[in-house]
């Protein structure tokens, strides 16, 4: 009897000891839920987390480094959809869902997994196809001129601060890009090559022109813009209305640097490396946007029309088009000719009633092709290129005087001075034509007074 009570006192303790251990060691196991995959549950699915980490490595080759912050929700975790991007902005996190949006999910399965990190920003989100091919980025990033804004998965109900306004502002060129898309190509017209000069483009909206209507155009390489077909030939220097009309063809055209052009060549050290070439965006329903590029491309237009031509103060953009010729060189060049080139940008807004366009030379190189007279190496001399409108049919048009088709089209990257800057002109073109007020302005008057 003595030898058994002591043997009790002493397994007394040792089973306290023991169901201790039990605990302890079945905190630490990993149980497998109905919807987990047994490799998924005891972290075994060794691709996946490669292909995390990949997309991690990605996401911070494009964005740059990011602060990350931590939020938990009332099930104790919060994690971000997929489709959505990084962010990175502090201050923008106090301002709510107005300004920042992010899915939650429930993680009841997940409660033992150490809390997620997630980051916020009042930027553009970044959309990624299955977590591998980047296709959208923020374009207000260092990599901003490179990837495609994209509404889906954006920071909706977008508040743009006067600074931010400012700041975009600040800048000469419009948005393009030359990444991202449904074909990775942005913006940019793969098309558009020496065997194919021009593209056909629909819109779902009624562009004024001229004081006709349409709802398509044709992008040219040749710097301009087609509603209706050309004659077969054009002799030099060009002349509008065709004055043989109608036994030719008298086109309807915007025509911002009407020349014959082929793509050119860039060099490695130039700054900007996006591909030489013609680039074609269109934004609709601008009005009714919320998403932040939406909201920035309108009320950019918007402040940049009203404040640029007389007579536009209660203007409000419905649709933009964003046409971009960058790296073009002339045609009938030889040598290192391709290196010589010219990048301009023409960008229309319309309400459906009003139509204004925006004319912005950022360089000119060469003013002429080897058909008008111009030489093979640099493209000087000759006939320059034709700066105006054609109404088409006989009916009217416009040259842009006195740089069209002068030695004066040099001086179109130095004056103009809409908005302050030097090269940037501006057209109201919904009935007559009728240049801003600006448009004669030398460099040395510009003032970015915004």
């Amino acid at each position: 009897m003595r030898n058994e009570f002591c043997i009790g006192v002493f397994a007394f303790p040792k089973s306290i000891v023991f169901c201790c251990l039990l605990l302890l060691l079945s905190s630490q196991i990993s149980a497998q839920t109905e919807n987990e995959s047994f490799e998924n549950a005891f972290d075994l699915d060794e691709t996946q987390s490669m292909d995390n980490k990949k997309s991690n490595a990605e996401s911070n080759k494009y964005t740059g480094q990011i602060s990350p912050i931590r939020k938990q929700s009332l099930s104790g975790q919060v994690d971000v959809n997929e489709d959505e991007g990084n962010h990175d902005d502090k201050d923008e996190t106090k301002k709510g869902v107005e300004e920042v949006s992010f899915n939650a999910v429930n993680n009841s399965d997940q409660k033992n997994k150490p809390e997620n990190e997630i980051t916020l920003s009042d930027g553009f989100s970044e959309k990624i196809a299955g977590r591998r091919n980047r296709k959208y980025a923020r374009y207000d990033l260092s990599e901003a001129d490179r990837y495609a804004p994209h509404s889906d998965g954006s920071v909706l109900n977008y508040v743009l601060t006067e600074t931010r306004l400012k700041e975009i502002r600040s800048k000469f060129m419009y948005w393009y890009v030359d990444k991202g898309g449904n074909n990775d190509d942005g913006d940019y017209q793969r098309e558009i090559q020496a065997s194919m000069p021009q593209v056909h483009k629909n819109f779902n909206f009624q562009l004024p022109f001229f004081g006709l209507r349409f709802n398509y155009t044709r992008v040219s390489v040749n710097g301009y813009l087609e509603f209706t077909d050309p004659p077969m030939h054009y002799t030099y220097p060009l002349v509008f209305p065709v004055r043989n009309w109608p036994k030719e063809n008298d086109p309807s055209f915007i025509g911002i640097f009407f020349s014959k052009c082929r793509i050119g060549k860039i060099r490695p050290t130039d700054i900007d490396q996006r591909r030489p070439g013609v680039y074609f965006r269109v934004e609709e329903d601008l009005q009714n946007r919320t998403d932040q590029f939406g909201v920035e491309m309108r009320e950019r237009l918007k402040w940049d029309i009203r404040e640029g031509m007389i007579g536009a103060e209660a203007f409000d953009p419905k649709h933009a088009v964003v046409v971009t010729w960058k790296n073009v060189s002339f045609v009938g060049g030889i040598d290192n000719s391709l290196y010589k080139t010219n990048t301009f940008q023409m960008v229309l807004a319309t309400d459906e009633v009003n139509t204004y366009v925006i004319f912005n030379y950022l360089n000119i190189q060469w003013t002429s092709h080897t058909e008008a007279g111009g030489d093979t190496v640099n493209g000087e001399g000759g006939i320059s290129a034709f700066v105006g409108f054609n109404a088409g049919n006989g009916t009217g048009s416009y040259e842009y005087e006195p740089y069209s088709q002068t030695w004066m089209i040099r001086d179109l990257t130095r004056r103009g001075c809409v908005n302050g800057f030097p090269g940037r002109h501006m057209f109201k073109i919904d009935d007559d034509i009728m240049p801003s007020a600006f448009g004669s302005r030398p460099q040395r008057s510009c003032n970015l007074g915004y």
